[in-house]
This record gives C-alpha cells, sequence and structure tokens, in this order.
C-alpha cells in the first residue's frame, strides 16, 4: 500500500499459465484493471518455466515495481527479475507519473472560499449551451511552491466531480504560449511569476467551452496558497441538485 492507500496485489499462477499476475485497487475502491495484468511475461519472452514468489512496491505516483523468482531462466539456477509498469491510478486514462494532477503541485480541492456557479442546467433540451464559474482557493501539498507551477509547459485539467465521486466535468487545458487567439500568458514578465492566465477568443472556446482560467500566488496571504478562477460557456457541464456539494477542482 502506498500512502494515499492504493493497494498492488500480486501472484503466481501455475494452474492456467506460470506467470506472475497483478492487480491494483485505488484509493477509491476501485480495481484496476478489470481483468488481472501478467507482469512477467511482459519482461521476458513466455515459456514453460515457473514464476513464483512474486513481491511488489507502488509509488504513490502510480509507478510500481514487481520482482519474481524466474527457473533456471539465467542458466545459473533461479533468476530473479523484475518489472516497473505504472498505472492509472485516478482512471483519467494517463499513467499516474504522466498525470498533473498526481505530481507536485498537481490534484487539489478548492477548500478556500469555494464558489462554483452552473448556468442553464437541465433548463432545455439542448446541449452545449452551459456556464461555468469556478472561483477559490487552495494550498498546495509539500513540497510543491507556486514556482512549481508552469501552465505555459504542463497545462491545467479541471475536474468538477458529484458528491458521490462521478465525474462530471473533465477538461484539459493544453500549455502554450497566447499567440493572440489561445494561450497562456504570465505575469509579470520579469522576474518570478505571480499569475498565470489563460484566454481562448474562440466562440465557442476550444476546450469545452472553457474561455479563462487564472492562477494566481496567494503565499503573501498564507504559505503555499493559491488562487483559481475558471470561466467557461457554451460548454456541456451536465451538474444536477442531486451533485451538490460540488467539490474536486484539479
Amino acid at each position: 500500500m502506498n500512502g494515499p492507500g492504493d493497494v498492488l496485489v500480486t501472484w503466481d499462477d501455475h494452474v492456467l499459465t506460470p506467470e506472475v499476475y497483478g492487480r491494483v485497487r485505488t484509493r477509491n475502491g476501485k480495481i484496476i484493471p478489470f481483468a488481472p495484468f501478467r507482469v512477467s511475461s511482459m519482461a521476458i519472452p513466455s515459456s514453460s518455466l515457473a514464476r513464483r514468489n512474486p513481491a511488489g512496491v507502488l509509488g504513490d505516483d502510480g509507478r510500481f515495481l514487481v520482482a519474481w523468482q524466474h527457473e533456471s531462466a539465467d542458466g545459473d539456477g533461479d533468476g530473479i527479475f523484475a518489472r516497473s509498469l505504472c498505472v492509472d491510478l485516478d482512471e483519467d486514462t494517463l499513467c499516474g507519473l504522466d498525470d498533473p494532477c498526481l505530481n507536485v503541485g498537481g490534484q487539489a480541492n478548492l477548500s478556500i472560499k469555494p464558489r462554483v456557479r452552473f448556468k442553464k442546467i437541465n433548463s432545455d433540451s439542448v446541449t452545449g449551451n452551459d456556464q461555468l464559474e469556478i472561483h477559490g482557493e487552495f494550498s498546495l501539498e509539500p513540497p510543491a511552491y507556486f514556482s512549481n507551477l508552469d501552465p505555459l509547459v504542463d497545462g491545467v485539467r479541471v475536474v468538477v466531480e458529484a458528491q458521490d465521486r462521478t465525474g462530471r466535468v473533465d477538461v484539459a487545458i493544453p500549455g502554450g504560449v497566447y499567440d493572440g487567439i489561445r494561450g497562456w500568458s504570465v505575469k509579470p514578465l520579469n522576474g518570478p511569476a505571480q499569475k498565470y492566465i489563460y484566454r481562448d477568443e474562440n466562440r465557442p472556446a476550444t476546450n469545452n467551452g472553457i474561455y479563462k482560467l487564472m492562477i494566481q500566488d496567494r503565499s503573501r496571504k498564507a504559505s503555499k496558497q493559491v488562487k483559481l478562477r475558471i470561466k467557461g460557456r457554451d460548454g456541456s457541464y451536465p451538474i444536477v441538485a442531486g451533485d451538490e456539494p460540488v467539490g474536486n477542482a484539479k
């Protein structure tokens, strides 16, 4: 088990195939993948020789290492082999190692003065006419500081979940410098960054209607504190009354 509560389970199976298998139970109680994955055959060609006695360790970012004993595989008795892999811990199709929501300065709830507003939700049958505003502040998890954030390179992912953790909105805002139509700008231009602003002049905006996003350093108010503001329109934000309270903006 890693720090956030994800659990890696490994075993050997001598009944069906002489392989080492694995599964991960995520912090949210889901099993990934649905079918066990074969660890040992990924590292060396399959054969009738037995693989047994696996042991594994799982990192907080989704990386894991599995080692096992392989019968007569190295020409000098039983060999010891290992395989390093990565799993999608929060089921967003990204390996945890590459997921900005699980890395430095990544996932955070708007725990300070959060405000989420949706308009035109369930008011008619037309899709793609919703409006969204998200305001709030959060504290970065150690050891991250505002200087660790770089949306110009990494982009930003915005996730809104219902209270039962069902995903409602999931939008990836790409990195890239503002080119007069879409992208990020930084203030001040000289010295350490204090504010990042994303703008998209397209209508509707390219990424599910998100046309403005601001990330501001608020460390003068409190250590590691960050302010966030997001605006979207003409997107699809299917929130219903039963979803409240709304949380988890990443």
